[in-house]
């Protein structure tokens, strides 16, 4: 790569089809970094296609972000001997740094999620000839085996769509839901993945979430709010990648990061949950009454000794019954609750962190935010603002 001459505006080219809500939460997040750098101009097609994956003839720019698709594509870009970050999720390819989710962090949380329902069936929903689905499905099965009386997998084409296949797979679905193991908590790959089969519940009249509890993954807003009931997802923070792409890009053009090989996993968010996994199918009833106290009085500055004392046994033998129901202490649980809460109040209000502190029942701000930083990886405002920045970036929100 040639020395750029002094005061040039340094070019990066983004080589991500914009035509997902996923991709275009990349190129927010590089756009985000790019903002906050000053200095670079972005090169990106805004409609989908396969020619947004390869870079015009006589190209001379100075990085690149790609979402690498093939071999063949992976050659192309490394004879050009620039900085270059793959932000594909589906494989690492060598000799780039590859920035990605945490997908087993993805399959844990949804196992310890439906698990928290007290189900004991789990289903997987996939994707029919797709690896990052099966690697996601055996990530899930292994997660929720220490809890499970069963644990089973289907999968659909990529697209289910209309027409005479879509409705072959439509009836199949239902008849794997209908003749299933119920209560039974189901991790879909995607959002659009758990929309059909939610879908799938309702021609068949089963009730969600009574006997199908529905879980999806990405966060699209669209979907997960106007589907009935509103679905549960996993937020994945998907613009971090391109955040985070775009840091290793510039630390490889000042000469900081070796342009060479690298895996680098962001952890997701977490679940974000609504009405399609509130179901609490807990056969210890003590456990259920410990839980729905704290859910009742999350909002305030609540002790242990006092969900105890709700439900009238002792804390020793509490603890016992609620560990291995639930897989977590009294005290673990309250704080889960409070950041859960903490973490609805930041999106869906303009309330100042103080204020989220408090309706959480945080003494101290302070203590707050230590705690929210820790739990989830960044501090509250940041988190709020980024996730605002995500939904102002993605049109169909």
């Amino acid at each position: 790569m040639g020395e750029r001459q002094a005061h040039r505006p340094i070019e990066i080219s983004l080589l991500v089809n914009p035509a997902t809500a996923w991709a275009r939460s990349i190129i927010a997040g590089v756009g985000d970094y790019s903002r906050s750098r000053g200095g670079w101009v972005l090169r990106f097609e805004t409609t989908g296609g396969r020619q947004t994956e390869y870079l015009p003839k006589h190209w001379h720019g100075d990085g690149i972000v790609a979402r690498i698709v093939d071999q063949e594509q992976h050659d192309d870009l490394m004879r050009l001997g620039v900085p270059l970050v793959n932000v594909g999720g589906i494989r690492s390819w060598p000799g780039v740094h590859n920035v990605s989710v945490n997908t087993e962090r993805i399959a844990t949380m949804a196992a310890e999620h439906l698990i928290d329902q007290g189900l004991r069936h789990f289903g997987f929903l996939g994707v029919k000839r797709f690896s990052p689905s099966r690697e996601r499905w055996r990530l899930f099965r292994d997660a929720v085996e220490p809890a499970a009386e069963s644990v089973d997998c289907w999968e659909l084409s990529r697209r289910v769509g209309t027409g005479t296949q879509a409705s072959e797979q439509r009836a199949q679905l239902i008849d794997w839901l209908s003749k299933g193991p119920q209560p039974i908590g189901l991790l879909a790959w995607s959002d659009e993945q758990a929309r059909v089969a939610l879908e799938a519940c309702q021609m068949a009249n089963l009730a969600v979430p009574e006997q199908v509890s529905i879980l999806g993954v990405d966060n699209d807003e669209l979907i997960c709010n106007l589907t009935s009931p509103p679905l549960s997802s996993i937020e994945l923070g998907i613009d971090r990648i391109g955040y985070r792409a775009a840091e290793l890009l510039e630390s490889m053009l000042d000469g900081s990061e070796a342009p060479s090989e690298g895996v680098h996993l962001l952890d997701p968010i977490g679940v974000l949950a609504r009405q399609s996994t509130s179901l609490l199918a807990l056969e210890d009833q003590k456990v259920a009454d410990a839980l729905r106290f704290i859910g009742d009085r999350v909002d305030g500055p609540l002790q242990v000794g006092e969900v105890v004392a709700s439900v009238g046994v002792s804390r020793r033998n509490l603890e016992r019954r609620f560990k291995a129901a639930t897989g977590r202490s009294v005290a673990a649980e309250i704080r889960r609750e409070k950041l859960e809460r903490a973490r609805r109040l930041l999106l869906d209000t303009d309330l100042p962190v103080s204020q989220v502190a408090y309706r959480c029942g945080y003494e101290y701000p302070e203590h707050f935010i230590t705690t929210f930083r820790r739990e989830i990886g960044e501090p509250p405002q940041r988190f709020r603002e980024r996730m605002m920045r995500k939904q102002r970036h993605d049109p169909h929100q």
